[in-house]
């Protein structure tokens, strides 16, 4: 394990967007008109407001703990038992969280793309492939996140351009046309599109330039918001908003719809999959990479290979016991959701607390002697 510093301030940029805007932008449209209605693009930025200063919490959180990998927090502050038990908490959330994935993923390659070939060889195939990388460190998975965030970005900005001038606007409005219920549930599907953000305990202990850091969280997060917020107009700009409820992945059916004339792209059904392939990749790697990295610490293995050894069939196992895709979401929203607001707000929010009380404590004892 490499704990030397190495990421430097685009890096940190790049892995912050490319694991936040996972498989979930595609089909977020979906769920955030279906709570919000239309008032989902300014649900987006609250919820993204919120998410930042959660960011930022774990920012103080690593910060304050001098820069150190999250067990070693977690041990540090809580103690050896309980400190290794909501470290398992964490592994738990990711692989739960990156197995829902692999499934959707493999849902919707399998329906437009691939329909003769087997669900399970889509996942097994995807789990190899991203078990390759993480077991090559966390060194290239950030060099990798630098190259595939150009390659994600440039085309789907691209993409909006043209989209941009088929969107009626008014299908926003009126504003407020929720409810309070509808409000609620919106802004907690809203910051779970940002439950990745933890990511940031896995690359801020290898920051080269520590005194910029908020800037990068702060510039990161906008670009993602920004970004979710568009999708989110365009759906109900082009779609409706009774039309955006109902399609299961309503970006990928925004960039089908371009009719794509001359020929320049033989089979665009297949660039658009290859959308799709490299956003939950990159999260999946990340994600991936985080859980079992946390793994290796806390049961001092030697090499993180061994983890990813266990958890690859476990990965394998959950993501193909739901019988369909309703099953898969049903499970998202009963247990990823409460498990994230344990993971994501719960413990940064007492590790900040509990971190800056023994800081104090340690001033305190020092200046005494």
């Amino acid at each position: 394990m490499d704990n030397k510093n190495f990421v430097g301030r685009y890096a940190l940029f790049a892995t912050l967007v490319v694991t936040l805007l996972g498989e979930g932008l595609f089909s977020y449209p979906r769920e955030i008109t279906a709570t919000a209605w239309g008032d989902g693009w300014w649900i987006t930025i609250l919820g993204g407001v919120i998410a930042f200063f959660i960011l930022y919490v774990i920012y103080k959180v690593v910060e304050i703990n001098g820069f150190t990998t999250l067990d070693n927090i977690l041990i540090n502050n809580f103690g050896k038992g309980v400190g290794k038990a909501l470290c398992l908490v964490f592994i738990t959330f990711n692989i739960i969280y990156v197995s829902v994935g692999i499934r959707i993923f493999s849902e919707l390659i399998k329906m437009n793309l691939l329909q003769k070939t087997p669900r399970e060889v889509i996942v097994l195939t995807m789990i190899l492939t991203g078990t390759s990388l993480v077991n090559a460190g966390i060194r290239a998975i950030v060099k990798f996140n630098e190259i595939g965030f150009w390659i994600m970005i440039v085309p789907i900005f691209i993409i909006f351009l043209f989209l941009g001038k088929r969107a009626d606007l008014t299908n926003v409005l009126p504003i407020f046309s929720s409810n309070l219920m509808g409000y609620g549930k919106g802004i907690i599907r809203a910051v779970y599109a940002f439950a990745s953000i933890q990511i940031a305990f896995m690359v801020l202990p290898h920051i080269i330039n520590r005194e910029k850091v908020h800037r990068d969280l702060r510039n990161s997060m906008i670009f993602t918001v920004l970004t979710y917020v568009l999708v989110v107009v365009l759906s109900v700009g082009i779609f409706g908003k009774a039309q955006t409820t109902i399609q299961l992945w309503p970006t990928i059916s925004l960039i089908r719809s371009i009719n794509v004339k001359g020929g320049f792209f033989e089979n665009w059904e297949g660039v658009v999959m290859v959308f799709w392939i490299l956003y939950y990749f990159l999260t999946f790697i990340n994600i991936y990479y985080f859980g079992s990295n946390m793994l290796t610490r806390v049961l001092n293995f030697k090499r993180v290979s061994i983890s990813t050894v266990i958890f690859a069939p476990i990965i394998y196992i959950i993501a193909l016991l739901p019988d369909n895709i309703a099953a898969v979401y049903e499970l998202q929203n009963r247990y990823l959701y409460y498990l994230g607001f344990i993971t994501v707000i719960l413990i940064p929010l007492i590790l900040l607390i509990v971190s800056k009380g023994k800081s104090k404590k340690k001033r305190g004892e020092a200046n005494e002697s």
